[in-house]
């Protein structure tokens, strides 16, 4: 196994461990090849979902057309709030470490929402790569706040696919790169 396909598999190990069945997923900070930080969607303790059920709102986001005509259109979108993302609780884990992340890469099972994505252009991630889009979630906008902080982003349809990442330095043959 070489060093990308070990990321995507922490990354969806991280979250498994997600305290939210409707905010699942999972993050990883990398630098150099190594994870230097982790998240999952999380609760305060003892606040998790399957124990007191979700805490509901309705979100109204910009999606694109479903008619396919290239417009757009508001649609309601219901969210459980109960959690901290997984973006966002992967810069907690960086931060209460003091790890500090500028420079580094996310590789991450969903899109970030906006609220994310500007935690992350703010902290210095240089660039984010995830195994799904989540449309519902204003990723379009997200896309739109990492472009203008001149992050790299991408959307890894298979966890063997090796995005342009200066952080990882794994190879085809599982070795690391000397410089």
């Amino acid at each position: 196994m070489d060093q990308t396909e070990w990321i995507w598999l922490m990354v969806a190990a991280t979250g498994k461990r997600s305290m939210c069945d409707m905010n699942a997923g999972g993050a990883v900070i990398v630098r150099d090849g190594r994870i230097i930080a982790y998240g999952h969607a999380v609760t305060l303790p003892g606040q998790g979902c399957a124990i007191h059920g979700h805490d509901i709102t309705t979100v109204r986001v910009l999606l694109a057309d479903p008619a396919g005509m290239g417009g757009k259109a508001h649609h309601n979108v219901q969210r459980c709030v109960r959690p901290v993302h997984a973006h966002m609780a992967a810069l907690l884990d960086a931060a209460t470490g003091g790890v500090g992340v500028r420079g580094a890469s996310m590789y991450c099972t969903n899109m970030p929402c906006p609220t994310c994505a500007n935690a992350l252009a703010l902290a210095g991630i240089r660039a984010v790569f995830a195994m799904h889009d989540q449309p519902e979630m204003n990723t379009e906008q997200s896309v739109g706040v990492m472009h203008l902080a001149n992050m790299t982003v991408g959307i890894v349809d298979t966890p063997n696919e090796y995005p342009d990442d200066p952080n990882n330095t794994g190879t085809a043959d599982g070795a690391n790169k000397q410089d």
